[in-house]
């Protein structure tokens, strides 16, 4: 049993990087300026349709990688005896 919670563990851990790693490049693509003001009328917009297509996949991978780790959080919590 040792070493199935080991390799949960172990799991635990790489979806829990993917996943941080998922938020930093989402978080990466929004705007730098504090207000978030689409500037000037005639600018071209904060978020072009591939930035934004960007943005949607990666977001939707990081919430795949969130659920990794709630079901890998569910099956440890089953086989780790109480503390």
């Amino acid at each position: 049993m040792s070493d199935n919670l080991e390799s949960l563990q172990q799991a635990l851990v790489l979806w829990t990087n993917i996943a941080h790693k998922l938020w930093e490049a989402r978080s990466a693509l929004l705007p730098r300026n504090p207000d978030h003001s689409p500037g000037a009328p005639g600018d071209s917009p904060v978020f072009s349709k591939e930035i934004l297509g960007l943005y949607d996949g990666l977001d939707s991978l990081y919430m795949e990688a969130e659920q990794k780790k709630r079901q890998i959080l569910e099956r440890i919590a089953r086989i780790s005896p109480p503390v």
